[in-house]
């Protein structure tokens, strides 16, 4: 799997995560391979502590197909407390073909802007196969 991170992001990691975050640190975007059917809970977790989010309340489950590939991805969107009350979070599951999968996160403060939303479903759509 290859992806394009969202420009000028910079770039951390942790338990099994490459985590970017935005100049300002008003939003979040993570990336991390999943090997095992049941890995992604655990993983979710991880990355929900590795970037401070709480209160997470999930709204919405989609199917979208995503990348240059136009892989299926099973998606949940919600709110959540991070940097503050009034954040957003969105997550996908994407099937590459492979026995393995790709897991993508991001997270956008009340105070974030659609120019942070827009970074990371550009790193979204970038993903495809090496």
């Amino acid at each position: 799997m290859k992806l394009l991170p969202p420009d000028g992001w910079s770039k951390d990691a942790g338990e099994g995560w490459s985590v970017f975050t935005s100049p300002g640190g008003e939003a979040m975007f993570g990336v991390t391979d999943v090997h095992r059917p049941g890995e992604s809970t655990a993983k979710l977790g991880a990355v929900a502590r590795l970037m401070g989010l709480n209160e997470v309340a999930w709204t919405a489950v989609s199917e979208p197909r995503v990348g240059q590939g136009s892989f299926p991805a099973r998606m949940g969107e919600g709110d959540c407390d991070f940097r503050g009350p009034g954040g957003h979070v969105a997550y996908m599951i994407v099937d590459l073909g492979g026995p393995d999968q790709v897991m993508l996160i991001y997270a956008i403060s009340a105070n974030g802007t659609a120019a942070h939303k827009d970074a990371a479903l550009q790193a979204i759509s970038s993903l495809k196969r090496r």
